[in-house]
């Protein structure tokens, strides 16, 4: 045993063999720092003998990565052959409801065409499982149901022809939804075309509404295709469709108008359209108001475009109705055009009321301008060739416009366009000149009319124009 441990051993049992000390109140130890602080030994049995100490130091261990081990990839699974091609299992909502709506008309007994009979047992589709049907092809729409859906929509009285359940629903339809009444939830409509047994055909338009369940006709009209017409025989061949993109009032505040577009051919030389307008009438009769002609050939070869706007003026009810026609000769070139202005009664259809027209050249645009019809010369304007319209005549034209229609912004634009096209062509600066006189704005319009008269000195106008100048020398 080492002396060291040896003398700690001598105390230790010296102080167990020692009397307890009297208890005195000790002072309060100072404080420590933790590497002070060593916990009290445990007690040593002294009959114990203890080996002599030895310091054995533990190699460090060394610590041995395993190798990293590739593991061998996994083949690749054989390639399964593709499932055969099956028909869809979950098909649209319309297309079930299509479908569960033909399954429905099982239970009704056939021949109802014939016998006038009113159908019970089944109810109208939702316009859009109505136009779903519309496009089914006979294979999947059989004649049975075809017949119920033609005696719940009353076709054969609204058309007033006989029909044919398995050709009069031709496959061109169109749906939405309007508030065409006064009540906030609005009607599904359809408008889709269909022929009679004899041949002729035309576009037959429904209004629905819900009632539980099922929907009830609102409205029901039908309108026979333009003469000349003929019936299409494949798909593209007509089209109808339901343009507008956004609500027209005509009538009554928060009654929406329908506007439904027909056409056909199949290019622009074959091209015929024209837009139909129904509204609902507080009887609940879907009114058929107007029908103008959009697109279309002369037999002398020349061809129109038409456009159908409401006239920004006419703030009362039922408001005003505008077309205007661009006539263009078989080089399609511009050539002539007409305003017609259309008013209605409160549950009456359009009337033209009145027409305007004149040929579509530059000399008739400052001609509108000087009448006061701004509006329409601004659109002549538009209708010119390209080159023409970018001209600083046309330019003067269309700022002089705007300025009539209070479109002040505008018509500055209009002006500097007209400047930087005008260059060094005196007669030109002399029209922006007197233009600018009519605007009050004398400075500019000096120093225009002065370059005029330094370019032609011998000018037929020239006394005219010093006269403007000495005005606007003596105006303060």
């Amino acid at each position: 045993m080492s002396a060291r441990w040896a003398a700690l051993l001598s105390l230790l049992l010296a102080g167990c063999r020692e009397a307890p000390a009297p208890l005195v109140e000790p002072e309060p130890p100072p404080l420590r720092t933790p590497a002070q602080i060593v916990p009290p030994p445990e007690p040593i049995d002294a009959s114990a003998r203890l080996p002599p100490p030895r310091l054995v130091l533990e190699p460090t261990a060394t610590v041995v990565k395993p190798p990293i081990v590739l593991a061998p990839a996994k083949p690749e699974p054989e390639p399964t052959p593709a499932p055969e091609r099956t028909p869809p299992t979950d098909p649209s909502v319309e297309e079930a409801a299509a479908l569960a709506w033909i399954e429905g008309t099982a239970r009704v007994e056939p021949g109802c065409l014939l016998s006038e009979d009113p159908v019970t047992g089944v109810e109208l589709p939702s316009a859009k499982t109505l136009a779903r049907l519309w496009t089914m092809k006979p294979v999947d729409f059989p004649k049975a149901a075809r017949e119920v859906l033609l005696c719940l929509l009353s076709a054969p009285r609204v058309v007033g022809a006989a029909l044919d359940p398995e050709t009069a629903f031709l496959p061109n339809v169109a749906t939405g939804d309007l508030k065409l009444s006064a009540s906030d939830r609005p009607q599904g409509v359809v408008a889709g075309l269909v022929m009679a047994a004899d041949g002729r055909f035309g576009v037959l338009v429904v209004a629905l509404d819900p009632k539980g369940d099922a929907f009830v006709v609102r409205g029901l009209t039908y309108v026979a295709s333009a003469a000349g017409w003929t019936a299409p025989k494949r798909a593209g061949d007509h089209r109808v469709t339901l343009p507008s993109t956004r609500p027209m009032v005509l009538f009554r505040k928060g009654r929406e108008v329908l506007l439904v577009r027909e056409e056909t051919g199949r290019d622009k030389a074959s091209r015929l359209s024209r837009e139909l307008l129904f509204a609902l009438t507080p009887a609940d009769e879907l009114m058929h108001v107007l029908t103008v002609d959009t697109a279309g050939r002369l037999d002398d070869g020349r061809s129109f475009v038409t456009r159908l706007s409401v006239v920004r003026s006419h703030k009362d009810f039922p408001r005003g109705l505008m077309s205007k026609r661009v006539l263009l000769a078989p080089d399609g070139a511009p050539e002539a055009w007409s305003v017609v202005r259309y008013t209605a009664e409160m549950g009456r259809p359009y009337v033209a009321q009145d027409e305007r027209t004149g040929p579509l050249t530059l000399a008739e645009a400052q001609r509108l301008v000087t009448e006061g019809m701004f509006d329409d010369a601004d659109w002549l304007i538009t209708e010119l060739p390209k080159a023409e319209q970018r001209t600083a005549p046309a330019q003067l034209v269309r700022a002089r416009a705007a300025a009539g229609l209070s479109k002040v912004k505008l018509s500055e634009a209009y002006f500097k366009a007209a400047l930087a096209a005008a260059k060094d062509d005196p007669e030109q600066k002399r029209d922006l000149g007197l233009y600018l006189i009519e605007r009050k704005q004398g400075t500019r319009a000096k120093d225009l009319l002065r370059a005029y008269l330094d370019a032609r000195p011998e000018a037929a106008d020239r006394a005219a124009i010093e006269e403007a100048l000495k005005a606007l020398e003596s105006s303060p």
